[in-house]
C-alpha cells in the first residue's frame, strides 16, 4: 500500500477533527438539557399544530406555531452539526437566548389570542392551547438554563487575573 500524500493526510485529520467537534457538540447539547427541552418543545408544537388542524382556528395560530417549529429545528441543526463552532462571528448562546425569549412571548400571545378569539372552546382546541403553553414553558426553562452558562463563558483578560492575584498576595 503506497504512503498517503500530505494532502490526503491533512484532509483526513480535518475530517476527524470535524467528527470529534460534532460528537462533542452533540454531547454537550443533549447532556446540558438544551436538546431535551428543544425536543420536548418540538413535540408540543407538532401536537398543537395537529390539534389546531382538527378544529377551526384563526390562521395566525398555526402560523405562529410553524414559525417557532422551524426556528427550533434550525437551532437544533446548528448545535447538532457543530455549525456554531465554525461561525464564531455570531454569538449563538445570545441568539438562542433571544429566540427562547421571543418564542415564550409569541406563544403566550398566541394563547391569549386563542382564548379571546373563541366563545365556546372544544376539548381539542383546549388541548392545542395546553400544548402551546407547554412549549412556552419549555422555552422559558431553556432560557433559564442558558442564562446560567453566560457567566461561565466570560474569562477576564490576563491583566485582570494578575491584578487580582497581587491583591490577594498583599492581604
Amino acid at each position: 500500500m503506497p504512503p498517503k500524500s500530505s494532502g490526503a493526510r491533512s484532509k483526513e485529520t480535518t475530517t476527524n477533527r470535524h467528527v470529534e467537534l460534532v460528537k462533542e457538540s452533540n454531547k454537550s447539547f443533549w447532556l446540558n438539557g438544551h436538546g431535551i427541552l428543544k425536543l420536548l418543545s418540538l413535540i408540543c408544537l407538532v401536537a398543537s399544530i395537529q390539534t389546531f388542524a382538527m378544529t377551526p382556528a384563526h390562521p395566525i395560530l398555526p402560523l405562529i406555531l410553524y414559525m417557532e417549529l422551524f426556528i427550533i429545528i434550525f437551532f437544533m441543526i446548528v448545535y447538532m452539526c457543530a455549525i456554531n463552532r465554525y461561525t464564531s462571528f455570531i454569538s449563538w448562546p445570545i441568539s438562542d437566548f433571544l429566540n427562547d425569549l421571543f418564542c415564550c412571548l409569541f406563544l403566550a400571545g398566541g394563547i391569549y389570542f386563542a382564548v379571546e378569539g373563541r366563545v365556546a372552546m372544544p376539548l381539542i382546541y383546549f388541548i392545542a392551547m395546553v400544548c402551546m403553553g407547554l412549549a412556552a414553558c419549555f422555552a422559558f426553562i431553556d432560557m433559564c438554563l442558558q442564562r446560567r452558562t453566560f457567566g461561565a463563558q466570560y474569562e477576564p483578560p490576563p491583566e485582570v487575573k494578575k491584578a487580582k492575584g497581587k491583591k490577594k498576595g498583599k492581604a
